[in-house]
């Protein structure tokens, strides 16, 4: 996935890392649960400064990255010296709101459709909701308690 492109279920990292004689670095990803202690490799021999990966696998809940920079490419072998550093915390989300209380009513004669529910996600804020009718443009829907 290019850089700077965003899509639903993807996160991105990007960071910037230079070595004080040139020599070529190589970049190692690792990421851990808030909770968790131990280091899991997402990635490893990136030789660019930006990953792109799918979340969906995840399971919901915060998370950190750790990036290992390395110029062992550059140096003889178990001369390569490494520096690392941690992110702040992100969040997968990846679980849609669930819907509730779902009516649809008749309202007036012109046999217009009032249409009432309630949307709900416990980890995120719900930013918008929105409905198509045939495959029609989307609309905007507004809160009943603003």
């Amino acid at each position: 996935m290019p850089q700077g492109f965003t899509q639903k279920g993807y996160q991105s990292v990007v960071w910037t890392a230079d070595d004080s004689n040139d020599d070529q670095l190589e970049f190692s990803i690792y990421f851990r649960g808030e909770n968790e202690t131990t280091w899991k490799l997402l990635k490893d021999k990136l030789d660019a400064r930006y990953y792109t990966w799918d979340t969906t696998a995840m399971p919901d809940g915060a998370y950190y990255l750790k990036i290992v920079a390395s110029d062992s490419p550059a140096n003889p072998n178990g001369e390569g010296l490494t520096s690392e550093r941690e992110s702040d915390r992100f969040e997968v989300d990846n679980t849609p709101p669930a819907i509730a209380q779902l009516t649809a009513e008749i309202a007036g004669a012109a046999g217009a459709v009032r249409v009432r529910f309630q949307a709900s996600d416990p980890a995120s804020s719900i930013a918008r909701a929105q409905y198509s009718l045939d495959a029609e443009d989307w609309n905007l829907v507004f809160p009943a308690a603003g």
